[in-house]
């Protein structure tokens, strides 16, 4: 094909392509949790990279698709709940209030620089906790 081709074609011609090798793509939430957790495994691996991370987590993974319609889920109580990165976001939230010199609400008895790296360490640990959950779920349904 070259570049003169309609796009239309390229959709059903990369169709044809899987069809043909018998690969099936996942669907959105799937493709969120792989996703996920290569995140959570960079997160783990370098811990310094925690809030990085996580900003690529809300921003290539949660804010690119309406999870409460793909979902069909009546209510939302917690940001992340969809995906199972509430908790992850209470301690992105404070590290966000830390970089923007905004009001903490946890580990206020700690000197400041402590308080940025236990937000770190609790992210960390709930990157730890949801990826072990994740990577059991995936591999379950690739094993059914």
């Amino acid at each position: 094909m070259s570049n003169k081709d309609n796009s239309h074609d390229y959709i059903r011609y990369f169709e044809l392509s899987l069809q043909e090798l018998g690969i099936t793509l996942p669907d959105k939430l799937k493709s969120a949790k792989i996703l996920l957790s290569y995140y959570l495994g960079q997160m783990i691996s370098l811990p310094e990279r925690a809030f990085e991370l996580m900003y690529l987590i809300d921003n290539e993974i949660y804010e690119q698709v309406d999870w409460m319609q793909e979902l069909r889920l009546s209510e939302k109580k917690y940001v992340g709940k969809e995906l199972g990165i509430e908790k992850m976001f209470t301690w992105y939230r404070e590290l966000q209030d830390y970089e923007d010199n905004g009001m903490l609400l946890y580990y206020n008895e700690l000197p400041r620089k402590k308080q940025k790296e236990k937000f770190e360490q609790e992210l960390v640990e709930e990157a730890k906790e949801l990826k072990s959950k994740i990577d059991k779920e995936l591999s379950t349904h690739n094993n059914v």
